[in-house]
């Protein structure tokens, strides 16, 4: 404090009052510079402050998108299951129709086999009968003709083939009425077999139970199915390595690009030492046969969708692929084989192409489309395309397209040949 009463002391009172007026101002000129520096940082963090706030809105937005798209896909996935248990229930409650019918069915043909014998039985008897009336007729006949007086002894012998006319008669009316009796029989049986059928013809399955009901009754009675089945494949092995050549499952190819095979099938005929195109291609007419017996497929299916063909075709299109490959060139990736329609179960080469043709070239297209669309461009393909069922490939498509693999095979073991099992 001295010091500053000494300094002040010094100066006179003009310099006093300059000194002080320069430490005023300078003192106002740096706390005017401190504020606008503290407000110009305030301002800069409060940017900072809102940006950061609105790109917090955003993500708790895109969470909030997030987790419901989750659960969307959770509910969907508890749907797709309880679907497939309950196709399973409905699947085995079809197997068990099927056992009932085939037994109703053998039954009924055991029962028709005896009427048939019980009825030929009867005719050949009523025509002996019909036989011996005609003859005793005629003896009447004569008989009358003759009408002379007969002595007591001569005419009760006379009155003796009346006699057997009359038992004749007797027994030929009761052989008619047993015959009636057969008939109606026959008549109430036919009735419940055709009741039965209608049933059978108006249950969902009905196509594929009556093919396998014919085909059991083509099948030797003292023979199951079993048995013929592991004949079948026995055949099957043995002519792996001389007439079909050898394979294995490391070499296998994709088998559902044939169209009429889907993941079951294929399946069976990887089970049944079957993995390749050109095995496929090299089956004869025998061969084709046994195949369809070991893998238990519809008979006739194989020939009418010409496997032999489209494997034959596939494996030139693979073989001229390696061909054009370059030594140093990358193999398509994982995201160009998926985006083929051909991962859609149902669609083979040819209907891929016909879509193509149509304008639907990739999973997204095909998932937009809608079912008639799809059915008119099969329907105008010509008869043999008019068949296949597209009701299901828009679903297909749009998991295939999210890369929801996992559901995408589910869901096409769900599937019947790419159709919802009815």
């Amino acid at each position: 404090m001295k010091f500053f009463s000494d300094l002040f002391a010094s100066f006179d009172q003009q310099d006093s009052l300059v000194f002080l007026l320069f430490v005023l101002v300078s003192f106002l000129i740096g706390f005017l510079l401190s504020w606008l520096v503290a407000s110009r940082k305030n301002s800069k963090l409060r940017e900072e402050a809102q940006k950061a706030q609105a790109e917090f809105k955003a993500l708790d937005a895109e969470y909030q998108s997030f987790k419901e798209q989750f659960e969307l896909r959770e509910a969907d996935l508890q749907h797709a299951q309880v679907e497939v248990e309950e196709a399973k229930r409905r699947m085995q409650n079809f197997q068990d129709e099927s056992r009932r019918l085939k037994a109703e069915l053998e039954e009924t043909h055991a029962e028709l086999i005896r009427m048939e014998s019980a009825v030929t039985s009867q005719q050949v008897t009523i025509e002996d009968l019909n036989d011996q009336i005609l003859g005793l007729r005629t003896k009447n006949q004569q008989l009358a003709e003759e009408s002379v007086e007969l002595p007591p002894k001569v005419e009760a012998l006379a009155l003796e083939p009346i006699d057997a006319v009359a038992e004749m008669q007797s027994a030929f009316n009761a052989a008619l009425q047993r015959l009636a009796t057969i008939e109606e029989k026959l008549q109430q049986i036919e009735s419940e077999n055709t009741s039965m059928r209608n049933q059978f013809a108006a249950s969902p399955t009905s196509r594929s139970l009556e093919a396998s009901v014919e085909q059991l009754f083509e099948i030797d009675e003292e023979e199951d199915d079993e048995a013929i089945v592991a004949r079948a494949r026995e055949y099957l092995n043995s002519a792996i390595g001389s007439v079909l050549p050898a394979s294995s499952e490391s070499e296998k190819d994709d088998l559902k690009k044939i169209e009429g095979i889907g993941t079951f099938i294929e399946k069976q005929l990887n089970e049944a030492g079957i993995y390749t195109y050109e095995q496929i291609s090299k089956l004869d007419e025998v061969l084709i046969e046994q195949l369809t017996t070991a893998i238990q497929f519809f008979p006739g299916r194989i020939v009418k969708d010409d496997w032999v063909g489209q494997a034959a075709q596939l494996l030139n299109q693979t073989q001229e692929e390696k061909k054009e490959a370059q030594p140093g060139e990358d193999p398509p990736s994982a995201n160009q084989v998926a985006e083929s329609l051909q991962v859609v179960e149902g669609i083979g080469p040819k209907i891929e192409t016909l879509l193509n043709e149509a304008g639907i070239s990739s999973l997204q297209d095909l998932a937009d489309a809608k079912g008639d669309h799809l059915q008119e461009i099969l329907s105008s393909a010509g008869e043999r395309f008019r068949l296949h069922d597209p009701s299901t490939w828009p679903e297909q498509a749009r998991l295939a397209a999210a890369g929801e693999w996992e559901q995408l095979n589910t869901f096409k073991e769900y599937l019947n040949g790419g159709k919802h099992p009815e």
